[in-house]
């Protein structure tokens, strides 16, 4: 099911996206994310967001990671656990990145903003050919998701007229960042089309991530408010396929009562 967001006197059709995280206890037993594939579509999701770090590194796999998604009809993302930047340079694993997301079949690659130094446009510019796109993502390391560094980057490509980058906001990682989530969603609202879900809390003196939405200290609806441009609204959090298809109907119900 593809939804109609409308925020701000605005319609736009919002897709559902599961990242494969969601399955970690099948993954980390040895099960390719290959597998998983059709069970996320008989979920109701849209999209299945490959991660780098449960890929095998045969083409085999991701070869076949666009056949099934093909034949189930479903949208495939990429996930790559590393940076766009790398000591201020573009990281060098990058057409690496880009070779294996063209492998599967997907439509975008994510990455972290890292250390960008300078912005390199020619360098990005080679990178996008204008067959995919680039989400840049906070994650929870301060060092990689800095608010002001990332407003910066954004700043500095919307002058080089550079297309095909926006930005993927992960609600619950800005709680291990110096911003919160409300104050990074206002400043990047107009560069975010994509929105990961999850929910935090303190368990055990430690914040965690939890396995539901509903479950943690995050308004998840308020700040879904606060981001309208958003297209993709993605599912990461480790949890059963019973919570997270009861999830995903919770947010269906949310947008189609706004």
């Amino acid at each position: 099911m593809v939804a109609v967001l409308a925020m701000k006197g605005a319609v736009m059709m919002c897709s559902y996206v599961i990242n494969t995280i969601a399955f970690k206890d099948k993954l980390k037993k040895g099960i390719s994310q290959a597998d998983i594939i059709e069970e996320s579509k008989k979920m109701g999701f849209d999209v299945i967001e490959v991660r780098s770090e449960f890929l095998n590194g045969r083409p085999e796999e991701l070869e076949r990671i666009k056949k099934v998604s093909e034949r189930k009809n479903i949208g495939v993302f990429y996930s790559v656990n590393d940076v766009l930047y790398k000591n201020g340079q573009l990281n060098s694993k990058l057409p690496h990145y880009v070779k294996q997301m063209h492998q599967m079949g997907a439509s975008n690659i994510k990455l972290n903003l890292g250390k960008c130094g300078y912005l390199n446009s020619a360098g990005l510019v080679r990178l996008l050919d204008g067959t995919f796109s680039l989400k840049i993502e906070n994650n929870q390391t301060l060092a990689e998701s800095d608010l002001v560094a990332t407003q910066r980057f954004f700043r500095l490509i919307e002058g080089a007229a550079i297309p095909h980058i926006s930005y993927c906001f992960d609600i619950a990682n800005w709680s291990w960042l110096s911003a919160t989530a409300n104050e990074a969603a206002v400043a990047l609202a107009n560069v975010t089309d994509y929105v990961h879900l999850k929910n935090e809390m303190l368990i055990d003196q430690r914040r965690q991530v939890t396995d539901s939405l509903e479950k943690g200290d995050l308004d998840w609806r308020s700040l879904i408010k606060l981001l309208p441009m958003a297209r993709y609204l993605g599912f990461e959090y480790a949890s059963t396929p019973e919570v997270i298809a009861e999830d995903l109907e919770k947010v269906k119900s949310f947008l189609s009562s706004k």
